[in-house]
């Protein structure tokens, strides 16, 4: 079973405009309104592959009961701590060149108590073999380290775990060493603390996260594909030429399509799939969205090159 920990779910409403000027007034095309954040949207892509899973997250407020009703509606099982805020939405400014401009609010606080509640649940329900997606910001009101921490937990009963976070929440959650990780080059900058200018630099900073522990890296690079790095390969997804039309979601159908398969299918498949699935995603104007049969097409066209480490002393 997959289990998706998302503790900072949000509304996003897109506003797409046909350009996006500063000194002119900017008509707006067509507003949209849907359940997100990271750990909603990993759901959502799973549910179009009907993949089964359960998200535990915290909700509050008008905004949060739209969020658990959308989900009902597409009958993904969810797992709530109720609070007393509103839960947060975020606005996404859309120009038709697919570029995003991004307003994230901060959202409730959120209290220890509420995270071990939530906790105590999901505990009751894993067992050894499950995989936990632990993704997205940490909210106000509780510590930084909180992810890691919630991985030692499952690393306890032999779960499989899978991190997707940035800045602290990301520096903090290697250090319980999860099974896998997917940041993409922005993130992992953040975490070495200086630019991956080039293929030769990220496969470098992988490999040094996967001596210290992490079993599988991936790293997703935009316009340049995505790498896979574990200790025996480094792959290279190279990109499959679309439309994009929008980004936001891309990289989390991208853990998705990862995860879909993880107790049958081979790492080749399932990162050719994640390729698939995340450049299937960009072409629609709805975050995340993902047509099947244009994924399958796509997954035919993906080139995947294994890269020799052999000449950088690896």
């Amino acid at each position: 079973m997959i289990y998706i920990v998302t503790l900072h779910p949000a509304i996003d409403r897109a506003v797409f405009v046909s350009a996006m000027d500063p000194s002119e007034v900017n008509r707006v095309l067509r507003v949209t309104k849907q359940a997100a954040g990271k750990g909603v949207n990993v759901a959502t892509a799973l549910y179009h592959m009907d993949t089964p899973c359960m998200i535990a997250t915290i909700l509050g407020g008008e905004n949060g009961s739209y969020i658990a009703s959308r989900l009902n509606e597409k009958q993904i099982p969810t797992m709530v701590q109720w609070i007393g805020g509103e839960t947060r939405e975020n606005i996404k400014i859309i120009p038709s060149d697919g570029t995003v401009l991004e307003f994230n609010q901060n959202g409730p606080s959120v209290s220890e108590e509420d995270v071990n509640k939530l906790m105590d649940q999901l505990m009751a329900r894993v067992v050894p073999g499950d995989l936990v997606v632990l993704t997205g910001s940490i909210p106000i009101g509780i510590s930084l380290d909180t992810y890691k921490r919630i991985l030692f937990l499952f690393h306890q009963i032999g779960v499989i775990t899978v991190l997707d976070a940035s800045k602290e929440a990301f520096a903090y959650g290697l250090e319980a060493q999860p099974h896998i990780i997917k940041p993409n080059r922005s993130e992992l900058e953040d975490y070495c603390g200086h630019k991956l200018s080039t293929l030769d630099d990220v496969i470098e900073e992988a490999k040094a996260i996967v001596r210290k522990g992490v079993r599988q890296v991936i790293v997703t690079l935009g316009d340049q594909g995505s790498l896979y790095v574990d200790k025996d390969q480094v792959l290279h997804a190279k990109p499959y030429p679309v439309i994009v039309k929008n980004t936001v979601g891309a990289g989390d159908t991208f853990v998705a399509g990862f995860i879909a398969d993880y107790q049958t299918k081979d790492i080749v498949t399932r990162f050719r799939w994640a390729n698939a699935l995340a450049t299937c995603s960009v072409t629609s104007e709805a975050s995340g969205l993902i047509q099947l049969t244009e994924a399958n097409a796509i997954f035919d066209n993906i080139t995947i090159e294994s890269i020799e480490t052999d000449r950088r002393g690896e």
